[in-house]
C-alpha cells in the first residue's frame, strides 16, 4: 500500500507541473504504472524533440514506440514519474520539457 501512495503522489506532483508549465497537453490522470501518455497541442519532429530534450537533461518515450507500425501521428509521448530521484526533479523535468517544446513547437 505505501508503494501506490508514493507513486501516486508522484504521479499528481507531475500532473501539477504539467498543468502549470504545459498547459496546452491533453492527458489522462493515471489510475495506475508508473507514467503518464501526453498528447502536446503540436506535432513536431519526435527525433528532433527527442534530442533536443535530452542535450537539456531530460527525456521522454516516443510515443511511436508503442504503436502498431511505429505510427509517429497523432504524436505522444510517455513521461515517466516513477525513476527519478526526488520529486523536486519531477518539477525540473517538466520546466525543462516545457523550454524545448517552446523551441521546437
Amino acid at each position: 500500500m505505501r508503494l501506490r501512495e508514493f507513486y501516486g503522489r508522484r504521479a499528481a506532483r507531475m500532473e501539477r507541473a504539467l498543468r502549470k508549465h504545459l498547459p496546452g497537453w491533453r492527458f489522462d490522470p493515471p489510475v495506475g504504472g508508473f507514467a503518464i501518455w501526453v498528447e502536446p497541442d503540436a506535432e513536431p519532429n519526435e527525433a528532433f524533440f527527442l534530442a533536443a530534450a535530452i542535450e537539456n537533461g531530460v527525456a521522454f518515450d516516443p510515443g511511436s514506440l508503442f504503436r502498431a507500425h511505429g505510427a509517429v501521428s497523432p504524436f505522444a509521448l510517455r513521461l515517466c514519474f516513477s525513476s527519478v530521484a526526488c520529486d523536486e526533479d519531477l518539477d525540473e523535468g517538466v520546466r525543462r520539457l516545457a523550454r524545448c517544446w517552446a523551441e521546437v513547437a
